[in-house]
This record gives structure tokens, sequence and C-alpha cells, in this order.
């Protein structure tokens, strides 16, 4: 049987020349590779698509990249590195799953897409604002704070109600009452008892909702990081990093940019490589290598959310945030 028998037989389907290769199609590939005659082999040809590309993938990197990426719409090979490529990286919602105590796919995908309403946790009111917010302000929030209450209590007279607001107005010359200026404001938000009643009295209809504001906001800011960071500590056992967006020419548009989102893919030839083997289906099959990565992975992706948000990042939100409600 002489080479271009080989070739034609291959082509046509016909597999009883592999006996002469110990039924391995690796050692037929590289006896025609040596005689310069693989390159008449047809990676689309469906009966030996999957042990070539095994062998191109050993022999021929830059060949195999070339099929690889040919089968798989949403693949790219630059400098030596293969990168997913789609639309919106909401498109990686297909490799998860969820169970009874699992996020839902639904919010997965809005974490991915950026298109959530940032009300993950939904309405939380802290039992003490003064706790919670007052005593985690930097020093700059708290000068802004002792400014609002001197501006918005500059008319009022403040019953003695509190051990403190009873010795400020007495050193104010009037027993009965407390009016708030800068030489008593330090001494009022520093007493938790002082603040507290102000808080649910004068201050109840001015600064207290906005202090209740910026905890809620915070806490669902805080709460949706911590869970978008859980659902990228599962990708990036198949992924590097959190990817990138990129600007490509429109395929039919003049002068058209269109985005698309790209990530670096780990174990990739391992994945693919893996899949071949299995020489259950050709890449085709799937098209796109999210649906066949899916395929492959033992167990799909979960993600399990926290009780409650990273305290330390809720006490920098509230921080962040807090000139923009005071």
């Amino acid at each position: 049987m002489n080479v271009q028998e080989i070739i034609d037989g291959l082509n046509e389907g016909d597999h009883n020349f592999l006996k002469y290769f110990d039924n391995d199609y690796q050692l037929l590939f590289k006896f025609l590779e040596k005689r310069g005659a693989l390159k008449f082999l047809d990676p689309n040809n469906y009966e030996y698509q999957n042990p070539l590309l095994i062998y191109l993938q050993k022999e021929d990197k830059e060949k195999f990249a070339k099929w690889i990426t040919h089968y798989l719409d949403d693949v790219v090979y630059e400098n030596g590195k293969y990168y997913l490529i789609v639309n919106n990286k909401s498109e990686l919602v297909h490799l998860f799953c969820e169970t009874r105590n699992s996020l839902p796919t639904e919010t997965v995908e809005a974490l991915l897409s950026g298109e959530g309403d940032n009300d993950f946790w939904g309405d939380y009111y802290t039992e003490s604002l003064y706790r919670d917010i007052v005593l985690e302000l930097t020093k700059s929030n708290l000068l802004r704070l002792k400014e609002y209450i001197i501006d918005t209590l500059k008319n009022v007279q403040l019953s003695t109600n509190t051990i403190l607001l009873e010795d400020i107005a007495r050193e104010q010359g009037h027993p009965e009452y407390v009016t708030v200026d800068s030489e008593s404001i330090d001494y009022i938000v520093d007493d938790k008892d002082t603040m507290n009643h102000l808080l649910e009295n004068e201050l109840n209809d001015t600064l207290t909702p906005e202090l209740g504001n910026i905890h809620n906001a915070a806490y669902n800011m805080a709460y949706e990081d911590d869970l978008y960071e859980g659902v990228w500590d599962k990708l990036n056992e198949y992924f590097f990093g959190q990817g990138e967006w990129i600007s490509r020419p429109h395929k039919y548009g003049k002068n058209i940019e269109v985005q698309f989102f790209k990530i670096e893919i780990a174990n990739f030839e391992y994945e693919i490589l893996q899949f071949l083997k299995d020489d259950m289906y050709n890449l085709d099959y799937y098209g796109e290598y999210i649906k066949l990565l899916r395929s492959q992975m033992d167990e799909c992706l979960k993600v399990y959310p926290p009780d409650y948000p990273s305290a330390r990042k809720v006490d920098k939100l509230i921080n962040e945030l807090f000139s923009e409600y005071i």
C-alpha cells in the first residue's frame, strides 16, 4: 500500500490500512508526515478529524490553533494563548447551575452583565445608626456630619433629655434648653445617648432617613461585590483574570466598531484534548467553547452566597457614599 492509496482510503472512509500501524492513527500520521503527505489530509473529514487534531496539537501548534479556532466560533489564538470572545460576559452563566442553597442562575447572569438593580440583599435597616455609621466615619465625614447637624438644628431649642444635654444647657446659661453650636457639637456627636435621642426625635425627619439610606446602599453594594467575587472565584477555575472589553470592526457594517468581551482561557488545550480523546463528537457538534466546556465539566459551577456582606466593605462604602447623601 503506497502513500497515495492511504490518503485516498482515509478520505473515502476506508480504515482497513490502520492494521498496518497497530490500529493507531498517531503512528499513521507520523508516517505520512515523514513522507510529506500529511498536508493532503482534510481536517474537515469527520472520519479522522479528532485523531488528526490530537496529532497536530503535539506536532504543529500553529496548525492545531488554526483548525480549533475554525471550529469554535468563540475562541481566538493570539501570541500563543487562547481567548474566549463573546458578545456579553453574561454568557458565562451557562457554566453555572443552581441548587436549593446556591445563587440562582438569574442572579449570576445579572452580576456578570452588570445589569443588576443593586438590591441583591434587599432593604436592611440597622438597629443602631450611631454604632454602624457615625462611629465608622472618617475625620472628614465626621466633620461634615457635625456641620450638617449644626445647620439643621440652628434655630431649635433642644430639651434636656440626656445627662449631657443637661450639662450643656447649664453651661450655656439656660437650663431649660440647649442650642447646638460649634462649641457643643463635638460633645453631642461623641455621646451615644444624646445622638440616639436626636436621631429618634429632632433629626428623625432629616438626618435619620439619610443615614438609613447610606447604610442600606452600602450594605447592598458590599453584598453585591461579595457575590461578584464569589462568581469569579468559580470562573477562575477555567479562565485567567476577569477579562476585558475590546472593540472589533463590524463584520458587515463599514466604519462600525462592535464591543466584545475577551478573557484568557485556562488549560484550553487540556480540555480540548480530553474532548477529542473521548471521540464521541467532533468540535463543530458544539461550535462554541462555552458549550463544549460545559459538556466536559464533571460538575457545573455553583455559588453559595455569604450570610452577610463584608463589614470592612460596608464601612468603606459608607464613607465613600456619605458625601452623596449628607
